[in-house]
């Protein structure tokens, strides 16, 4: 899966004595890395795959039959091993990456891994191969494109950096033509992988890259950080949802698109400079630079259009587009890419149980309220309804569309890129929840492409009946009062998104 790769240049390569992966003597082992021996239990049989430091063979388990195993000779770097045995010993990772069942030793030296076999092959493999590509419908890519994004939400819980997010990376374990919602992916390939420092958020690494997959910064500067990750989701989930297409396909040099990520990478703030004086901002400067921003999100925009086929929801390839955001920043959390694919194909009931099992804080017994009382206020009956938006002019273009007489007492929050809207049964209902802060606030947070801004930031509006608004927005309510609204008590639809 690895042949893919093309050294960035001849000084990118790296050789195994560097820091980026644990030497030698500490991976002797299984027992070292805290896999199980198998000893005899494994048998291998014929190769069926090749990788820069590994052969994958398929073999044969006694316990768990079929399986894949990688063969990793005793010269090479087992960065990935290393990452696998990290992975596993963390919960439901089996869920996100293949399972591994154990390893042992060759005779030769070389390191036997045995893991879960992927039915199909890679979703690359699948992806060119018209006959299986028929198979994978819109609905069947939009389970992956979510199951995708919570293998990156895994990764980045971990502090991994997976470094080769493609979908020539992504196993496909199960197909079921009439059942998408049985569809199984997982991702795959971690031997470029690199564990972030307790104290830092990116590392540099000058090793390999998939050009066409790697964010502006990766190119310019070799960093490498769960936001480049991101970058790379964005692009994945084009190419699966474009069907064989190369990114960037209007460029056909790799060298050419090398250029283009650079000519994009944002400069690096944290560059000393000369200056003792911080460098002042000017209207004509911010004029230039939101000109370059616009330029830059109309280029994106045009290299990777919407897919031919239909089937896809605008909002899919809103959320895809929201990951290729030039400034790292500005890409959205996993989690937040991961809730909206899980919204598109799950039903709203479905969504708000997922919601809810992911928020340990939802119970009306665990809510808690300013006055200290130890009775929790009772849960606000409201309808929800989420609408997803293109970025024109934010909160106050959102709150300039936004219906003013809806017959009820309707609370409008905006994160952009969408707009959540609450209607309540009741006056007492929905100025308790607007007193509260932000209720929903996981669900519009975890919508949110801006989810470094505070919820309790988040514009918001309550209007009565007849429109009017009886309370003013207060940013700083939200702290003051701790009360939660569950989820449990709303219910959830979803509008076609605005565009």
């Amino acid at each position: 899966m690895l042949l893919d790769f093309l050294p960035a240049t001849a000084s990118d390569s790296f050789s195994d004595s560097e820091s980026v992966d644990i030497d030698q003597d500490s991976i002797g082992g299984p027992s070292n890395l805290g896999l199980n021996i198998m000893d005899e239990a494994l048998t291998v049989d014929t190769q069926i795959g090749q990788g820069r430091f590994k052969n994958v063979y398929a073999g044969h388990h006694k316990k768990h039959g079929p399986v894949a195993v990688l063969r990793i000779p005793g010269d090479k770097k087992r960065n990935e091993v290393r990452m696998l045995a990290l992975l596993a010993k963390m919960d439901n990772s089996a869920k996100f990456i293949p399972e591994v069942f154990g390893a042992r030793h060759d005779p030769s030296g070389d390191l036997l891994v045995a893991q879960e076999l992927s039915t199909f092959g890679s979703l690359k493999y699948v992806l060119q191969d018209s006959g299986r590509a028929a198979m994978l419908t819109p609905q069947h890519r939009l389970h992956v494109a979510a199951q995708l994004a919570g293998a990156v939400q895994f990764l980045g819980t971990a502090r991994i950096v997976h470094t080769d997010i493609a979908c020539r990376n992504v196993l496909l374990f199960q197909v079921q033509n009439d059942s998408p919602h049985l569809t199984i992916s997982k991702l795959t390939d971690l031997g470029f992988a690199a564990c972030l420092p307790p104290d830092a958020d990116h590392v540099i690494l000058k090793q390999p890259q998939a050009t066409r997959w790697c964010a502006p910064e990766t190119v310019a500067s070799s960093k490498w950080s769960n936001k480049t990750d991101m970058w790379s989701l964005g692009i994945t989930l084009w190419e699966l949802f474009s069907g064989e297409a190369t990114p960037w396909m209007r460029l056909v040099k790799r060298s050419d698109v090398a250029k283009r990520l650079r000519e994009l990478a944002p400069n690096d703030s944290s560059e000393p400079t000369m200056s003792r004086r911080p460098a002042r901002s000017c209207p004509q400067q911010e004029l230039t630079k939101r000109l370059r921003e616009l330029a830059q999100r109309d280029m994106i925009r045009e290299e990777f259009p919407e897919p031919q086929v239909g089937g896809y929801p605008a909002v899919a390839h809103t959320a895809m587009l929201s990951c290729l955001q030039v400034d790292p920043a500005q890409r959205p959390l996993a989690s937040s890419v991961a809730l909206v694919f899980e919204g598109i194909v799950q039903p709203p009931s479905s969504l708000m149980k997922s919601v809810a099992a992911k928020d340990c804080s939802l119970d009306v017994e665990e809510s808690t309220c300013a006055s200290g009382e130890s009775t929790p206020a009772a849960a606000p009956t409201c309808v929800n309804t989420f609408t997803a938006l293109q970025p024109r002019g934010g909160a106050s273009w959102a709150a300039s569309n936004a219906p003013t007489k809806t017959g009820k007492w309707t609370m409008w929050t905006y994160v952009s890129p969408g707009m959540l809207r609450q209607d309540f049964e009741s006056e007492s209902d929905a100025k308790a929840a607007f007193n509260s802060g932000a209720p929903q606030a996981d669900l519009v947070q975890a919508m949110s492409h801006c989810s470094h801004v505070p919820l309790q930031s988040a514009p918001r509006i309550l209007r009565d009946p007849a429109g009017h608004v009886p309370l003013q927005p207060c940013p700083t309510a939200a702290m003051s009062n701790c009360i939660r609204v569950p989820l449990r008590s709303c219910r959830m639809s979803w509008d076609a998104p605005r565009v």
